[in-house]
């Protein structure tokens, strides 16, 4: 019952997360090629604590290349194995993107590594989220796998809270 209790119990990892929630401008840039010019487009990002304040969820609208843009994220962190995770699902296709990582409340910085389908490719490949949080703005980009050890960046969300 000890365990229980102690996994189902929200930390200063849970906290942390209480502390970024609420409204959130968000400037969205894609690159469909790399070293091209990105589209970027505006949005705006909802966030707040669910399941008794042991996971964020954000729902971001705005718009991708002309198109209406929709997407429902949590981020949480694991008590029993001690391990951030993040998820992320939106209207350009059908599945969820599945990551977990590491994330530094500290420095606000994190890393975030999984398997996302790819309409382009018809299948899953690897794919990491590098995250920097610093105050009242953060970053998101979200990078494929690519020439050198880098990978290539396809999107990036640049967060400044309202």
């Amino acid at each position: 019952m000890d365990a229980m209790q102690r996994a189902r119990t929200p930390g200063p990892q849970h906290a942390y997360l209480a502390r970024q929630t609420g409204r959130w401008a968000v400037t969205i840039k894609v690159w469909v090629e790399p070293g091209g010019e990105p589209a970027v487009s505006d949005g705006v990002a909802e966030r707040s604590m669910i399941l008794g304040g042991r996971v964020m969820e954000e729902r971001l609208s705005g718009e991708l290349h002309g198109i209406p843009y929709e997407s429902i994220g949590m981020i949480g962190f694991d008590n029993v194995i001690g391990q951030w995770w993040t998820t992320t699902t939106d209207n350009m296709g059908t599945g969820v993107f599945f990551m977990p990582g590491e994330l530094d409340p500290e420095t606000g910085s994190g890393r975030f590594e999984g398997l996302g389908s790819v309409a382009a490719l018809g299948s899953q490949i690897p794919m990491r989220n590098e995250v920097r949080v610093e105050g009242e703005t953060q970053m998101i980009e979200l990078i494929l796998p690519g020439p050198g050890s880098g990978g290539v960046k396809v999107m990036e969300l640049s967060y400044r809270r309202t």
